[in-house]
């Protein structure tokens, strides 16, 4: 090989590993809009309310206008998903890209309440088609280390930018209660990116789906990767709605404490997505999900007896730990279950499970505070993650015991 020919390889890998860079950069930006559908605009509420006040129940539709995108998130991703597996995902994601921007920037200049709800569920069906499309091209891309490492780094990115859009939407609120909205626009930027460096991936075999490739079905495992995530989500949305209540009641009534409180939890949850790679190594998806759980049990045990506010933030640390945990863990776990030819349809009924959740904690906890203080019904929710870890310990001993079990007496072919 002459040093021309060397000078020509050395310029091919460089390019390879730069557009392999790019790829995950694009993926990385795409993900992180699904956590600024939400709290991005929350400042804004009590502004809004005020703006509105003639509108009949303006404060019900104030909030309303904060959760709404998540039920249409739920309602949108199986759709999603069923559609990507038989006509590709790019082309659709650049849609969802543009219909993010359309909906979530539609509140800056709409003047009727209603109005304005129509475009937040035109966002909620955007961040259906963004998220479960965003995903699936991870599996899709990515294998083995590579894939369980960038499953971490982008649950780390998606927390962190939660911190950096509801950061920046408080600021704007601060000038005028629409600017928030024009975060939104980010999807602007995102969306060349990914006509220029996303390809339809081609059809591949899930080497994670051992189990399934006889019958293209999922393992039934993947019900209990569903339900875990449902329940989950319930109880940890109750830190971004329950929180800022529970402060004002131990004394704390500045609105920057309760953000101070929350972004902990973020923090948190950015620390333990990075070092999740890490822990995979050594841990079986169940025993993660039971780890997940019993450090979140700290944090609400935390919550539950504690009466200031520095506990509180140590509190939303150690439940941001579980947080961190969590979000690549289930992912991770259902790429691997899930054929590749079904992975776009999976993940959508994996979205639909963790917005669903969102949506729905508030509507459950609600009832419980009529019969419980706050504090007692974050311990209540604490006692549920201690049962659920044990029963994830026992789902990894069974799981183990059936493997070695199989792999002892499985006949050698001569």
């Amino acid at each position: 090989m002459n040093i021309k020919q060397l000078l020509l390889y050395v310029n091919y890998l460089l390019t390879k590993k730069m557009k392999k860079n790019a790829v995950k950069l694009t993926l990385l930006l795409a993900s992180s809009l699904t956590v600024m559908s939400g709290a991005t605009i929350a400042p804004s509420l009590p502004q809004m309310a005020s703006v509105f006040a003639n509108t009949e129940g303006a404060e019900f539709l104030s909030k309303l206008i904060l959760t709404l995108p998540a039920l249409f998130i739920a309602l949108t991703a199986p759709f999603v998903g069923r559609f990507i597996d038989r006509h590709g995902r790019v082309k659709l994601l650049t849609i969802g890209l543009l219909l993010y921007a359309l909906g979530g920037t539609s509140a800056f200049i709409l003047n009727d309440l209603y109005h304005i709800l129509i475009g937040r569920a035109l966002l909620g069906i955007s961040v259906g088609i963004i998220m479960t499309i965003a995903t699936t091209l991870i599996g899709d891309y990515f294998e083995g280390d590579e894939r369980q490492k960038f499953m971490g780094i982008q649950s780390a990115f998606v927390a962190f930018g939660g911190v950096l859009f509801v950061g920046a939407g408080g600021l704007l609120a601060d000038f005028h209660w629409r600017n928030p909205f024009l975060i939104y626009l980010f999807s602007l930027l995102v969306f060349p990116l990914a006509l220029s460096f996303l390809k339809e991936p081609k059809s591949i075999t899930s080497p994670g789906a051992e189990a399934s490739k006889k019958t293209g079905k999922p393992s039934k495992l993947v019900f209990i990767v569903f339900a875990i995530t449902f329940v989950q989500m319930i109880i940890f949305y109750m830190v971004p709605v329950q929180i800022p209540f529970l402060l004002k009641t131990l004394g704390v009534g500045k609105n920057a404490l309760s953000g101070i409180a929350i972004a902990a939890n973020t923090v948190g949850a950015t620390i333990f997505s990075l070092l999740y790679s890490n822990i995979k190594k050594k841990l079986s998806f169940p025993m993660i999900v039971s780890l997940a759980l019993l450090l979140m049990t700290g944090g609400y045990v935390m919550v539950w007896l504690g009466d200031n506010y520095t506990v509180i933030i140590l509190a939303m640390l150690f439940s941001g730990f579980g947080l961190g945990l969590t979000m690549p863990n289930i992912s991770l776990w259902l790429i691997q279950l899930s054929p590749a030819e079904i992975r776009g349809k999976q993940m959508g009924y994996l979205t639909t499970s963790l917005f669903l959740g969102q949506f729905l904690s508030p509507v459950l906890v609600q009832p419980l505070a009529k019969q419980f203080n706050l504090a007692q019904i974050f311990g209540l929710a604490a006692v549920v993650m201690i049962v659920l870890s044990f029963l994830f310990v026992g789902l990894h001993l069974k799981t183990q015991g059936v493997s070695s079990f199989n792999a002892r007496v499985k006949p050698k072919i001569e």
